[in-house]
């Protein structure tokens, strides 16, 4: 499982220590949660704060 930031305005993606986008100057406040599943492919989701993202 992976956890990251994502810029709502530009969609760049991000580590967690970031606070805001380098590209266009947007606070992070999506997170974007990559799980593998039993399958092997990759399922997305963002949520919008880091306790439900973990």
């Amino acid at each position: 499982m992976t956890i990251s930031k994502r810029c709502p305005k530009c969609r760049k993606e991000y580590t967690l220590s970031v606070k805001a986008c380098i590209k266009c100057g947007t606070q992070l406040t999506k997170f974007i949660v990559r799980v593998r599943n039993q399958d092997n492919n990759w399922v997305t989701k963002t949520v919008g704060s880091l306790s439900l993202a973990r």
